[in-house]
C-alpha cells in the first residue's frame, strides 16, 4: 500500500461513513453526493486492500479492519488538533514551559529566576 492512499479526505469521509453506517445519511452530513461518497469508500477500501463495511441485510457494518481503520481515524484527527492547537497558543504568545523540581530547589535555586523569568515572557509557567 502507498502511504500516500490515506488521503485525508477519504479518512474524514469515511470518519462520518463510520458514525451513519449508511451512505445517503453520510453524503448529507459531509454535504456531497451519495456516490461520492461510496466512490471515496470503495477507493479507499481498494488501496488498503481490504473491506471495510459488509452488508447485513439492509444494515451496513464494520469489519474489524474497519474498526481498526476508525480508531486511527479518530486519534489522526486528535494528533492534529493538539498540533494546530500548539501553533496557535504559540501565535498568540501563550506558550507553556513545564518545570519539575522539588521545593527546596525551586525556594533557594530557582525562584528568583523563575519569577524573573515570568515577568519578560508570555510563556505560562506551570
Amino acid at each position: 500500500m502507498n502511504p500516500s492512499a490515506l488521503r485525508s479526505d477519504w479518512l474524514a469521509t469515511f470518519a462520518v461513513f463510520a458514525e451513519h453506517l449508511n451512505f445517503t445519511h453520510a453524503a448529507r452530513a459531509l454535504a456531497l453526493s451519495q456516490p461520492a461518497v461510496h466512490v471515496q469508500i470503495s477507493r479507499l477500501a481498494e488501496e488498503l486492500g481490504v473491506p471495510l463495511y459488509v452488508r447485513r441485510g439492509r444494515a451496513l457494518e464494520l469489519t474489524a479492519e474497519g474498526v481498526e481503520l476508525l480508531a486511527f481515524t479518530r486519534e489522526a484527527r486528535e494528533h492534529a488538533a493538539r498540533f494546530a492547537a500548539r501553533f496557535d497558543a504559540r501565535n498568540r504568545g501563550e506558550e507553556s514551559v513545564a518545570l519539575a523540581s522539588g521545593e527546596g530547589a525551586y525556594l533557594y535555586l530557582l525562584g528568583d529566576a523563575l519569577r524573573a523569568f515570568g515577568r519578560r515572557s508570555k510563556a505560562r509557567l506551570r
